[in-house]
């Protein structure tokens, strides 16, 4: 906790000391939805918020600040009976909620007066997740049906994420963006394409 707080200590005082420096504010929805199975019978959902504040100390280079939120739900249908019993396992749901609050640097690729700017981030992140899964049963002998929970565990992790946008600037302080994000552990950059997020959001300048 002690390095959280040093970071955003030392990010308060940098912000303080360039009052006049340019901010840019952005945020970013992602959605995907697969199906599988010999039947298309199961599912993975999974939908991300995030967004981000970057203060330029330099023309092209800013200190940025980030928050995103994924949650993440497999559901897998199945028939498997109890032995003894009249019970039957119908199914299987997980869900998974990430939540990451990351610090970075942020450089943009082009001019600052271009239509369309490339830029790249990156830098270090902080991750929480919480996993649950539920067990949906069904008894042939009463009729009832229902769902009982059967595990949770949650884990935060030291990581880094890395980002490729491009922004597509409407006005001079306004544009629409894409985006692809990495986030892996740290210093594993052999993990880096195991985890990408496609994006779509807007990012306007204060």
């Amino acid at each position: 906790m002690s390095k959280l707080k040093t970071i955003f200590f030392l990010t308060i005082l940098f912000i303080s000391s360039n009052s006049y420096a340019l901010m840019e504010m952005g945020v970013d929805y992602s959605y995907s939805r697969k199906v599988y199975g010999s039947n298309r019978e199961n599912n993975t959902k999974s939908t991300t918020y995030s967004g981000s504040w970057a203060i330029y100390f330099l023309t092209l280079t800013a200190l940025e600040l980030s928050f995103g939120q994924t949650e993440e739900t497999t559901v897998e249908k199945s028939s498997i009976a109890i032995d003894g019993s009249t019970i039957t396992v119908t199914g299987f749901k997980t869900i998974v909620d990430s939540k990451m609050f990351g610090i970075g640097i942020k450089q943009a690729l082009g001019p600052k007066k271009a239509r369309l700017r490339p830029a790249i981030s990156i830098g270090y992140a902080r991750q929480f997740v919480e996993d649950k899964t539920f067990i949906n049963y069904s008894d042939s002998a009463s009729g009832i049906s229902g769902s009982l929970q059967d595990s949770e565990s949650s884990a935060r992790y030291d990581s880094v994420q890395a980002s490729f946008s491009l922004q597509f600037f409407l006005s001079q302080r306004f544009s629409l963006k894409g985006s692809v994000r990495t986030i892996f552990p740290a210093f594993d950059f052999d993990k880096a394409s195991d985890d990408l997020r496609y994006s779509i959001g807007l990012s306007w300048f204060l």
